[in-house]
């Protein structure tokens, strides 16, 4: 009789118990709603989840899965500071591309996980004040395009010599000279012309350039392209294979056709790195 009088309150005590398991297992975490690199890996048991980036059959492990039941998209990172409007720019060339593209701050990369993407883009606005964001970019060893000032910053914190052993000056100029034609930047998979001169107008006016002169690259640096037909001023650096800087500090609104044609050629390149 004892233990019939007790069973109202086990019940009672189980329903509360059932009640609160529930409620925890959905509770959504509060910052997921503010931080868009989150991983949503989804349930672990091969069932799909409700979230909008899974596809209607299985999921995966990954974090994101598309229709095909595997996350194939290539992916590009923006960093930028406080400026979107060269980050918008971007983003806008890459459309048809076939591109996934998302932004970060520069002060926040160390919280991105940068196996996620494929390229990172420096913006030239960006700072990089904190060794935990260049030290997360180092460590991932993504392949990296880096515009003049803020690209700069990032390769030397790198210890990449984009500006090898003099630094840099600064000029200014609208016209490239490609080293070697033949190479994909030129003409993979957008058509890049030429003047008779052999140079390239990226650019409708003069933009800043950040170069590097008068001493030969060191080893693993190769020069893309120098300013005009002068062999003094690298304007267009890869090093390493998959690290490229863009000196001139011109965004996209400033470019011809045959620099945003340039531009994709170069991210392309480096989506295959």
């Amino acid at each position: 009789m004892e233990m019939f009088r007790l069973t109202p309150y086990v019940f009672m005590f189980f329903l509360i118990a059932l009640f609160c398991g529930f409620a925890c297992q959905s509770a959504e975490n509060p910052n997921a709603a503010n931080n868009p690199y989150l991983n949503n890996p989804g349930n672990q048991t091969g069932d799909d989840d409700q979230s909008s980036d899974d596809d209607a059959a299985s999921d995966d492990d990954s974090g994101s899965d598309d229709d095909s039941g595997a996350d194939n998209q290539m992916k590009v990172l923006i960093a930028y500071n406080s400026d979107l409007t060269n980050p918008n720019q971007i983003m806008a060339v890459l459309t048809g591309m076939d591109v996934k593209v998302d932004l970060s701050i520069d002060s926040q990369i160390r919280y991105v996980n940068l196996s996620n993407y494929d390229v990172l883009i420096a913006d030239t606005n960006t700072f990089w004040y904190n060794y935990l964001d260049y030290d997360a970019v180092i460590n991932s060893g993504i392949p990296i395009l880096g515009f003049y000032y803020g690209g700069g910053i990032l390769f030397d914190a790198m210890g990449l010599p984009y500006g090898w052993f003099a630094g840099s000056t600064y000029d200014s100029e609208e016209y490239c000279h490609p080293v070697d034609k033949d190479l994909g930047f030129w003409n993979d998979p957008n058509p890049v012309q030429l003047d008779e001169n052999g140079d390239v107008q990226i650019y409708g006016s003069d933009s800043y350039l950040r170069v590097n002169s008068t001493i030969a690259p060191p080893e693993n640096i190769l020069v893309v392209a120098y300013a005009r037909d002068e062999t003094q001023r690298a304007a267009l650096i890869l090093m390493h294979k998959k690290f490229f800087y863009w000196g001139f500090s011109g965004g996209v609104s400033m470019m011809t056709q045959d620099g945003v044609n340039l531009l994709k050629n170069v991210i392309f390149y480096l989506l295959k790195q």
